[in-house]
């Protein structure tokens, strides 16, 4: 036997001996229990095992792809020598921040190149890639591959932003044979150097089955300097059907053909009726003046009404009302108010009337206990506009001088003047008591010793 079929034979046994590297997540990879997919570490691993069966378990944020590989980020699943032939369900969720910086490198998305596989009900948002010839958001070049395999992708969705140097596209790069894309949309901007389109860049059939229909773009495209590329760029046989592109976001004013794709203005492209043999009952829906979108993402959300209520008045008018000048929003909607205050009732003034006493007198004089300073005991935070003599009280004059009409209790913060002189008096008056006793007390005591 030929010592290079030996060898060749030799090598493929130990090919398939090598066994596939263990996946991280639950499952067991197969149609009954596929592999679960709840982190981009694991999302990274569908790589390893390009045949097994994955479910999206939940929403999976990419955003530590940006320092992966030394900056070049996500390495795209399946090349031209392993191609992707397994099926990723992604059960209505969605990935976000994909990022891949690889410039020099053919066939870039999240897949790079598929054959026969299924991939659908996923969402990619907000991805940053970057590639050669044959880039798109999910996949670089999918199909075209003997033995050729069915493959599918439908209910699928892109945000963000993709460019290369040629077959760049806001879905795909290039669309080749035997595989189907039914159902889905892109809002990706899109850049190249030569030939790029809004959802597809190229599409070929000639003569191998394949189909592209009921999808839109609504992106910016850039690049070639041509206005023709609203949905795809170019094409071989085959043309998208009852698909649409905007004619006002894309910067295009046509595509690669205008069979049975359309560019529609964007109000058009926001009315149910503008879509052909597209079922709005259980695939897509239209939600608050947007465009199209798919039902197993999610219904679509309940609009935020905003509450309005008086938050602040202005100065009391002479009919003792308010007039409101604030509002505020109890829902929280992040509107601005473009009504008119009017609208609401003016509040009752609430006043606060002061109740002024005289808290410091000064001296008792002919008769008169001067106020010196009054305290607002309601505290109206008010100034004191009025003459604190209004607030005088009456005092009269005995022997030992004078004394408030009521007794000094009857003042607040009679001044210490007034209150020296007057018990300095009595205590006067009581020490010749005191002493006057202590006297007779004594010759009591000096009479007893006589005895």
């Amino acid at each position: 036997m030929n010592i290079k079929i030996i060898l060749a034979m030799a090598l493929s046994l130990c090919l398939l001996a090598i066994p596939a590297i263990a996946f991280s997540g639950s499952g067991a990879g197969n149609s009954t229990d596929p592999f679960q997919i709840t982190n981009c570490t694991q999302l990274q691993e569908i790589g390893d095992n390009l045949g097994a069966y994955y479910n999206l378990m939940n929403d999976i944020d990419c955003s530590a792809t940006s320092s992966w590989n030394a900056g070049a980020g996500f390495l795209p699943i399946g090349n031209d020598s392993a191609t992707f032939g397994g099926y990723l369900n992604g059960t209505g969720h969605k990935i976000t921040n994909l990022f891949i910086n690889r410039p020099s490198m053919d066939n870039v998305g999240l897949f790079g190149r598929t054959n026969g596989g299924i991939i659908d009900q996923l969402g990619i948002e907000d991805a940053n890639i970057t590639g050669h010839n044959g880039v798109g958001i999910l996949a670089g070049a999918p199909g075209n591959f003997y033995p050729y395999t069915e493959g599918y992708i439908y209910q699928i969705y892109t945000t963000g932003k993709v460019q290369g140097n040629d077959n760049v596209g806001g879905i795909m790069g290039v669309f080749d044979w035997h595989i189907w894309l039914y159902n889905s949309y892109t809002t990706a901007n899109v850049t190249c150097v030569g030939l790029c389109g809004g959802a597809i860049s190229y599409i070929y059939n000639t003569g191998y089955p394949n189909e592209v229909r009921n999808i839109y773009s609504v992106g910016f495209v850039s690049g070639g300097n041509t206005t023709d590329r609203g949905l795809c760029g170019g094409y071989l046989g085959g043309i998208p059907i009852d698909s649409y592109w905007n004619l006002n976001t894309s910067g295009q004013t046509a595509s690669c053909n205008n069979g049975a794709q359309y560019g529609r203005t964007t109000a058009q492209m926001k009315t149910q009726g503008t879509y052909n043999q597209w079922d709005f009952v259980n695939i897509w829906q239209l939600c608050n003046d947007s465009y199209p979108t798919l039902r197993v993402f999610g219904g679509c959300p309940v609009p935020c009404v905003p509450s309005w209520n008086c938050s602040g008045y202005g100065d009391c008018l002479q009919n003792d009302s308010q007039l409101c000048n604030a509002v505020i929003d109890n829902n929280i909607c992040n509107e601005s108010y473009a009504g008119n205050y009017s609208e609401f009732p003016p509040a009752q003034c609430n006043y606060c009337t002061p109740d002024w006493v005289c808290t410091l007198t000064g001296n008792c004089t002919e008769g008169v206990l001067p106020c010196l300073s009054v305290t607002d005991l309601n505290i109206c935070n008010e100034s004191f506009e009025g003459n604190v003599s209004t607030y005088d009280d009456t005092c009269q004059q005995n022997e030992t001088g004078y004394v408030p009409q009521y007794g000094i209790s009857d003042f607040r913060g009679i001044t210490g003047d007034i209150v020296g002189t007057t018990f300095s008096q009595v205590i006067s008056q009581m020490g010749f008591i005191i002493l006057a006793f202590v006297i007779g007390f004594g010759i009591m005591i000096i009479a007893k010793h006589k005895r």
